[in-house]
């Protein structure tokens, strides 16, 4: 676990200008590259000041990966530096009294900016044990909360995962009964082309449409890297295969799997209750069926792949994916447990 300082410039280092309370503002890049080169999740962390010695503590995934490919690289770094600044603007606009963190950005800003935004005010008085169960728990809390009870059953409870994880992937089939949607999860392009998985996925949702040209095809996925979405580019990649353009739809602005479950949720509308098929990678797809139904979603799983095969490769995206599985499900426990609010809107 590794954190970074993000909204602060050291003297010489590399910035990308960006867009904060409507002003132009120099973020460091170097969290960003430093993410690429790791390859792991990214967590954004928010400490709202509350008064006294208490803060409040909001953890929230940025990406489960960034990638950076070099002929595009000054645009992908200002993207994920612009996407960070949103966030922090959200932040700061909830908690106007975190005014003095943020003065640098002001200090030679138009005189009365502060007070147009509504900041300076005093912080309202807390009240005691007010949103403690909440405090801290989010995004990486259950993280580390996910880990200690990985160590406390010596590995047990993610080894069960694995194994419902491995079924799930080996004995899914892919063929399914008629259902009107077809839900596509997106896959990560590679230098803004459909990748082998994600073509693969495609491929499968093309040929269910063929069986039943009454379906439609719903495209999840937003821009993870490069200029184009993977929604985007999915749909360009199935109308060069013959399918008409009407026959799809795409959501392109979700960044991970849940997001992508969750505007899909919301793109299908009054038939979000009824069954349809969620199509991608054999070893995705337990993680996947599972966030749907956490959703209230009604998922028949198909899987991209004709067939299983196993290799070093499938064998730790199957483990990881039964540690983020065991992420979801504890967090999700703790949250009813506790009835934090913010986590259960996120996750059902």
């Amino acid at each position: 676990l590794v954190g970074v300082l993000g909204d602060r410039v050291a003297p010489g280092e590399k910035a990308a200008h960006c867009q904060f309370f409507s002003q132009q503002v120099a973020l460091p890049v170097a969290p960003i590259l430093f993410a690429a080169l790791a390859g792991c999740p990214v967590i954004l962390c928010f400490g709202l000041y509350q008064g006294g010695n208490r803060y409040q503590i909001h953890f929230e995934l940025l990406a489960e990966r960034i990638t950076l490919d070099r002929r595009h690289r000054q645009e992908q770094l200002g993207f994920w530096v612009q996407r960070y600044a949103d966030r922090l603007e959200h932040y700061a606009r909830d908690a106007p009294y975190n005014w003095f963190n943020f003065y640098d950005y002001w200090q030679e800003a138009p005189a009365g900016l502060a007070e147009e935004n509504g900041y300076g005010e005093r912080p309202p008085r807390p009240q005691r044990f007010a949103r403690q169960l909440a405090m801290g728990w989010d995004g990486l809390g259950t993280l580390l909360l996910s880990n200690v009870l990985l160590l406390a059953t010596l590995g047990l409870s993610g080894l069960w995962l694995f194994h419902r994880v491995w079924q799930i992937a080996r004995r899914t089939p892919a063929q399914v009964a008629e259902n009107d949607w077809v839900v596509v999860l997106g896959a990560r392009l590679q230098q803004d082309q459909v990748s082998d998985e994600y073509a693969c996925r495609l491929e499968r949702a093309a040929a269910l449409y063929h069986t039943d040209p009454r379906r439609r095809i719903l495209l999840v996925g937003g821009l993870t890297g490069g200029s184009v979405s993977e929604a985007e580019r999915g749909r360009q990649f199935l109308v060069a295969m013959g399918l008409p353009a009407a026959a799809l739809a795409i959501e392109d602005q979700s960044l991970h799997t849940l997001d992508n479950l969750r505007r899909a949720r919301q793109l299908l509308g009054e038939n979000k209750t009824h069954p349809f098929v969620l199509v991608t990678s054999r070893y995705h797809l337990a993680r996947s069926g599972t966030l749907a139904q956490g959703l209230g979603l009604r998922p028949v799983l198909c899987a991209a792949e004709d067939r299983w095969s196993l290799h070093p490769l499938t064998l730790w995206r199957l483990a990881l994916e039964a540690g983020y599985l065991h992420w979801y499900e504890v967090g999700r426990f703790w949250a009813r447990w506790t009835r934090n609010r913010h986590s259960l809107t996120r996750i059902t």
